[in-house]
């Protein structure tokens, strides 16, 4: 820049003219073309149209209904033209001749509406004579969830009236013979074939050994008995019968008003209940031998009943949970195929996700596959069940449906925890703390004992755990949320026997960890995926990341104990969001809660280089960022990528100037976060481009309108060390062309054309020393205007030390260069090309008595210069 200064500040001196002869050229059309962009919103914004209907038996004649959008996880889209200003219309007054008058309105997020046919108005049945209506149209963007408008209860009828006064539906309730459907299809559990026990009638007659006693227990008759069966009869180890499984339905109406669908969860099955409570509200019950009575399924005394529920896995009705295939049995088939679902190879089915699970009484299953009920399904349900199957322990104890739990027998721990025990040398567990690794107990010292064994009392009695030397244990397979029943047990270092009795009733602790959140402190982009990472957290031993995209639900990334994981397949082009949550040490489950609004991280596209040039300081590379807010660019090496620099999201191209002519270098580029911290994208294997005299297209330093039908023009210094040029020029609407040969310093061209704001194409090619052409060739050439200095060039001071330099163009350049360079040449300021018509400087670092000259000249869009300077002297001395 500062040669460029030099020569503009020497205009004066006359350097060497030539006069451009002129020989005929018939000149091209000229197209003048431009850019456009296609401006589309990124996510999963997409607003749909969705039907809401009703089937029934007889005309309606006044239908009620609610729907709540915030529940059924969608936004209404109140801008779509073909809908109302709410986004809802309804179709019935429209589709059936204007029947049916409506009201409606909106409190919060939930819809109200009624229907009412009109006077002398008569719906026309369907061939089968059912009607059918669309209720409501809406107009949705529709969030992620699996089979929407299918297996989800998407409204709700309140009251259904038909003409012939049949009540369809009343106070949200299906009343009488009718029949509808709410929100698209009703899916209820699929439940087994009905074994013999459940048949309507008996087919042959049996002998029962407890029927006489439930009739006695409950005050019934034996006419008031439905389908009573013993079906089946539980042995001990002596063979004796301990309990037995009875099927009793009364004819009593239901007192509660439970209206089915009901479920429950009992063991490993979902039940469907029923409306009679007598005897037994799940139609199943257990005879006690022991206590000599009967029990419905969920009473706390079943806890005790050794195998019941692996009894009632193998021979219960109801949804047996891990049941994969739909064979009503668990089996390895049903492991392995949670295992392949999990690793992609196969899909978990539709019918494994419960979609009723708002209308489940007292359920907690979610998913079907999901065996051990941590809430997520998982390879450890397939290795769940493979230890259930081989009579292994899969989960804690509380296999009781949950409301039945907190009446299990537990001891006392009051009782459970002397404050001395009776004997000293019995060891005791003398504390209790959650961590991430599980449950840390302290034991109290016992003089002269070599180990401790620790045990936790199961359905089978005490069963151990494990030694220590120490005064701690940890237990590191306990279940979050259960409570347990441990005691401890002086033995030999060798194993051999044990030295000392135990506490027999044990002292018991609920295992429930609360760490601190885990913090998402950077995702970044890797190869095939996005890799998180978070701040680990004090006690944890394992962590769970999930992710989500716009508008779906937190799904599961992977299990790890480092602080990074890697989501695989991420697709580019969306936003994600991160977040953790710390797990037990064996996953078995959350010892931490997490930060809901997580990590946002938008996964770009890999940038493309479009064009590399062959420029006169270096390869400049042409990048498409793809919206991304900073590029970083790359040039391979022999020892793998190089960092070159960076690009911020407005600019269009980088240059490489550690090049050198006749080689080959290969370029990529990746996105980078805002904040420059982590990649944003993943990179492409890169773009060759040879650096040689023949791809270059030899440029002008600058092309300045001078007056008197001349123009200064100058070639552009080069790594090339080119001295001769060729320049053409071709004038717009004129047949004529000119062209002459000059050489790399500032050359004068005079010709009639050039004036003041003629606009012309120039072109150069360098030349060897036979005046051949080596270089590439710009045909087209460079459109230039003839334009005159910058006016009205003036400065006032805005601050301490703070001047603002101002003009006026007349002339139609794309923009200004403004300069202010000391008389010594010692300092200069630069603006470098800018659209503005004033340029603001601050000269604190700067000594006061420094002379300055002030320029200002014209540029094109390519940043050539294309006028005089205006110029000025100035002193900060002349504005005190």
């Amino acid at each position: 820049m500062k040669k460029i200064i030099a020569i503009l500040l020497a205009l004066a001196v006359m350097l060497s003219v030539f006069t451009v002869s002129v020989y005929a050229d018939g000149t091209d059309d000229v197209v003048e073309g431009g850019e456009s962009e296609y401006y589309f919103e990124n996510g999963y914004a997409k607003y749909n149209w969705t039907s809401y209907g009703l089937t029934v038996p007889g005309a309606p004649k006044t239908i009620k209904g609610t729907w709540d959008y915030d529940e059924n996880l969608a936004e209404i889209c109140t801008t779509h033209p073909d809908y109302g200003e709410d986004g809802v219309v309804f179709p019935i007054a429209e589709d059936d001749g204007a029947l049916y008058t409506v009201d409606w309105f909106f409190e919060g997020t939930v819809l109200y509406f009624e229907y009412k046919l009109k006077d002398g108005a008569v719906p026309e049945p369907l061939n089968n004579g059912s009607y059918s209506f669309n209720l409501l149209k809406v107009a949705l963007k529709l969030k992620e969830i699996p089979g929407f408008g299918m297996d989800v209860t998407m409204f709700k009828l309140t009251d259904v009236v038909t003409t012939d006064g049949s009540v369809l539906f009343k106070d949200g309730k299906k009343t009488g013979t009718g029949y509808g459907y709410q929100g698209g299809f009703i899916h209820p559990l699929p439940m087994p074939g009905a074994p013999s026990w459940q048949q309507t009638e008996p087919t042959e007659a049996k002998t029962y050994l407890y029927k006489d006693k439930l009739i006695s227990q409950y005050g019934l008759s034996e006419d008031k008995l439905s389908n009573y069966d013993e079906f089946y009869t539980h042995k001990d180890k002596n063979g004796e019968t301990d309990w037995a499984l009875v099927r009793a339905v009364t004819k009593i109406k239901s007192s509660q008003g439970r209206t089915p669908p009901c479920y429950t969860e009992f063991g490993n099955r979902v039940m469907q209940a029923v409306d009679i409570v007598e005897p037994f509200a799940f139609k199943v019950g257990v005879f006690s031998v022991e206590h000599d009575c009967f029990f419905d399924l969920y009473a706390p005394e079943l806890y005790e009943l050794s195998d019941l529920e692996r009894v009632w896995t193998e021979v219960g009705t109801g949804r047996l949970i891990g049941d994969m295939n739909g064979d009503n049995s668990l089996d390895v088939t049903d492991a392995t195929r949670i295992q392949r679902c999990q690793v992609g190879l196969e899909f978990y089915p539709e019918s494994d996700e419960n979609t009723l699970i708002d209308d489940i009484w007292q359920a907690q299953t979610k998913y079907f596959s999901d065996f051990n009920g941590d809430g997520e399904r998982d390879l450890i349900d397939a290795t769940a069940i493979q230890r259930f199957l081989i009579y292994m322990d899969y989960r804690c104890a509380d296999w009781l449906p949950f409301y039945a739990r907190k009446y299990a027998y537990y001891p006392d721990p009051t009782e459970a925890q002397p404050t001395e025990p009776s004997d000293p040398s019995i060891p005791r567990i003398t504390g209790f703390k959650s961590t991430g690794k599980g449950v840390e107990m302290t034991l109290s010292a016992v003089q002269g004992a070599e180990k401790y064994r620790v045990y936790y009392y199961s359905n089978n009695g005490w069963t151990k755990l494990g030694e220590t030397s120490g005064d701690t244990f940890i237990y590191d397979d306990a279940q979050i949320g259960c409570e347990y029943r441990y005691t401890v047990r002086c033995i030999k270092a060798d194993l051999s026997e044990f030295t000392s009795d135990f506490d027999h009733t044990g002292w018991t602790y609920t295992y429930q960890p609360e760490l601190d959140k885990p913090h998402v402190n950077k995702v970044e982009a890797v190869e095939h995926g996005l890799q998180v990472s978070w701040d680990a957290v004090d006690g944890a031993d394992l962590y769970r990341a999930y992710y989500k995209t716009q508008g779906g639900s937190w799904t599961k990334i992977a299990d790890v104990r480092s602080t990074s994981c890697i989501l695989s397949g991420a697709a580019a082009g969306k936003e994600y969001v991160f977040t953790v949550r710390c797990l037990s040490s064996k996953g078995r489950g959350f010892a931490s809660d997490y930060e809901q609004e997580g990590f946002t991280f938008y996964y770009y596209a890999i940038p493309k280089i479009s064009t590399l040039k062959t420029r006169a300081d270096g390869v400049e590379l042409n990048v498409s960022a793809n919206h991304c807010h900073r590029v970083r660019i790359y040039r391979k090496t022999s020892s793998g990528w190089k960092r070159l620099g960076e690009i911020d999201s407005d600019d269009e191209s980088f240059t490489d100037t550690e090049v050198e002519p006749g080689k080959t270098y290969v370029y990529t580029a990746r996105c980078m976060t805002a904040d420059g911290s982590a990649f944003a994208s993943w990179y492409d294997s890169g773009y060759s481009h040879l650096y040689s005299v023949a791809t270059y297209v030899p440029e002008f330093e600058f092309v300045i309108y001078t007056g008197e039908n001349m123009m200064l023009v100058q070639p552009k210094d080069n790594k090339f060390g080119l001295s001769s040029y060729r320049l053409d020029i071709r004038f717009p609407g004129s047949e004529y062309g000119a062209s002459a040969v000059i050489g790399s310093e500032p050359t004068y061209i005079r010709a009639e054309e050039i004036e003041y704001y003629a606009k012309f194409y120039l072109s150069l090619a360098g030349l060897n020393k036979n005046g051949d052409v080596i270089t590439d060739y710009d045909e087209d050439g460079m459109l230039v205007y003839m334009l005159k200095a910058p006016d009205y060039f003036e400065v006032e001071k805005t601050g301490d030390r703070k001047y603002r330099f101002s003009w006026s163009n007349y002339a139609p350049a794309n923009g200004e260069n403004f300069a202010l360079v000391s008389e010594d040449g010692k300092y200069e300021i630069d603006s470098g090309y800018m659209r503005i018509n004033w340029y603001e400087v601050d000269l604190s670092d700067y000594p006061e008595d420094t002379k300055w000259n002030a320029m200002v000249w014209g540029c094109l869009s390519n940043e050539i210069c294309c006028s005089l300077p205006a110029s000025m002297d100035f002193s900060e001395s002349d504005y005190k």
